[in-house]
């Protein structure tokens, strides 16, 4: 199989949160891949996620990215930072 993406990903294991709107619970998701464009995410089966959130890593930064959903398919989710 062909990779036909413009930029690699590269494979990690991250804690990360969704943010859908302030004032709503945060949904805990694991980034898997990451690229300067986009990543892919695990989430729970049945997660209902918008077509835009913002992504916060765990990784002890305040900082939060704005992204739109892409694909999904049972538990794994495709995100373009916007």
């Amino acid at each position: 199989m062909s990779e036909r993406r413009q930029l690699p990903r590269f494979p990690m294991s991250g804690p990360a949160k969704i943010v859908i709107a302030e004032g709503q619970p945060a949904i805990d998701c694991t980034v898997q891949e990451i690229s300067a464009a986009g990543a892919r995410l695990e989430v729970a089966a049945g997660a209902q996620l918008p077509d835009t959130f913002l992504l916060a890593p765990d990784d002890g930064n305040a900082s939060a990215y704005r992204c739109c959903l892409t694909w999904r398919n049972d538990t794994a989710v495709g995100i373009k930072f916007d």
